[in-house]
């Protein structure tokens, strides 16, 4: 299915007043620089996780992020057939889904759900900065080096497995596998970088048109030259 642009425009909107909210600054936005790059690239993670929360309607999840585990009563309930994939928790703020363990071993757990889209994009940008040490927000990130960042901290875990003890951050230089994990993880971000960049020309934030400059993406960082 093709999404028209002026979607994608609306969406990088609420990015950018989601941003505001989750990196508050004295100063506001008005005098920082651009963060167009960096919800770009934000913009992608979460599409090739729940396309922007599209993949799972009522949850406003962006990025697949994960709220809690399941509690004793609640896996056999799920185990019983009376909890399952799709439900929310009572208050509303998590959705179940079953995700899966390399090389493809199945788990449920309960992963994040906002009242709003705005909100959901909030949550997704803070928990994107942690869980890269803040290398998407980087005028130099590319689609590779936030794919590293995440794994490296645990964001995704791939379909390789990991052929290492667990550590609280991997180490590098990865392993065979685990490059192999991240290896992948990137090319689905620039895949979707490929899609959304051109969708946003007529978006004109971070764009400088006195200059002539029409994108913000320099040419190093497009698929064909990746």
């Amino acid at each position: 299915m093709t999404i028209a642009a002026e979607w994608w425009v609306e969406l990088a909107k609420d990015y950018l007043d989601a941003w505001t909210q989750a990196f508050p600054s004295p100063g506001g936005m008005a005098s920082e620089p651009s963060h167009r790059w960096g919800i770009e690239l934000a913009m992608s993670v979460a599409q090739h996780e729940t396309q922007n929360s599209m993949a799972w309607p009522g949850s406003w999840n962006f990025g697949a992020v994960q709220l809690r585990g399941l509690t004793a009563e609640e896996h056999a309930a799920f185990n019983a057939g009376t909890l399952k994939a799709g439900d929310f928790l009572p208050d509303h703020s998590g959705v179940l889904h079953v995700d899966t363990h390399p090389p493809g071993v199945p788990y449920p757990v309960w992963f994040f759900a906002a009242p709003t889209r705005v909100l959901g994009i909030v949550h997704f940008l803070q928990t994107l900065y942690r869980l890269t040490g803040g290398e998407f927000t980087s005028d130099a990130a590319t689609a590779a080096s936030t794919a590293l960042a995440m794994y490296i901290r645990h964001y995704y875990e791939g379909r390789h497995v990991d052929d290492r003890p667990w550590q609280a951050a991997r180490k590098v230089p990865l392993s065979a596998p685990e490059q192999a994990n991240v290896d992948e993880y990137a090319g689905a971000i620039q895949k979707c970088l490929d899609v959304i960049v051109p969708m946003l020309t007529g978006w004109d934030y971070g764009l400088d048109p006195a200059a002539g400059v029409t994108s913000d993406v320099p040419q190093s960082r497009t698929a064909a030259s990746a």
